[in-house]
């Protein structure tokens, strides 16, 4: 879906160990495990768009509020829908 939605600007679905190597600036989607023999195991998901970091179990925003309940499993389509918004308006996107 990533690459549908953002095109050339989609760098990947990464395990945090491959951020360094794979990340060129664009929109990732990074799990919090490591990947390891070409899989994730797929713990939770945080976003990566134009250098600006999105966590949705983390305080964010204008009003630094957590997005995210503790009994979700959505981070990876909020996620998505972060990287929508802050690509068509950075300032909007922060405010969330």
């Amino acid at each position: 879906m990533g690459k549908k939605l953002f095109g050339k600007l989609w760098n990947g679905a990464l395990g945090r160990n491959e951020v360094r190597q794979k990340y060129k600036g664009g929109v990732a989607l990074v799990n919090m495990d490591k990947k390891q023999y070409g899989q994730a195991s797929g713990t939770h998901w945080i976003c990566l768009v134009d250098g600006h970091y999105y966590d949705p179990l983390l305080p964010n925003g204008k009003e630094m509020d957590i997005e995210q309940g503790d009994n979700e499993q959505n981070c990876g389509q909020r996620c998505l829908a972060f990287a929508l918004l802050y690509l068509q308006d950075p300032d909007m996107a922060k405010l969330v």
